[in-house]
């Protein structure tokens, strides 16, 4: 390689797992909707995202930002946890 110039350009970083599973776990708590941006696409996120559906909080995924998740509390206490998504967190849950 042979420096010819500067260097430029645009690096697109993903959300971190842990991070987003934290925060959309908080969410809870909060009034309102919740905005989270960045959120990684993969399957412990989906997993939460049902997790907290159960529980009673609407998770709704930006159709034009696949990475950007609307969380807005409706009824938490009203609906219980589906038991095989609890058993898919556990293992998460002990690595975070």
């Amino acid at each position: 390689m042979h420096r010819t110039g500067p260097l430029s350009g645009e690096v697109a970083v993903s959300g971190a797992k842990n991070s987003a599973l934290k925060l959309m776990a908080a969410c809870i708590l909060a009034e309102g909707t919740s905005e989270l941006s960045n959120v990684p696409g993969i399957v412990d996120v989906s997993i939460m995202a049902e997790l907290l559906e159960g529980i009673g909080l609407a998770v709704a995924v930006d159709p034009t930002d696949r990475t950007r998740l609307f969380l807005r509390p409706w009824g938490l206490g009203a609906g219980s946890a589906p038991s095989g998504t609890c058993s898919l967190l556990c293992p998460i849950a002990s690595f975070t």
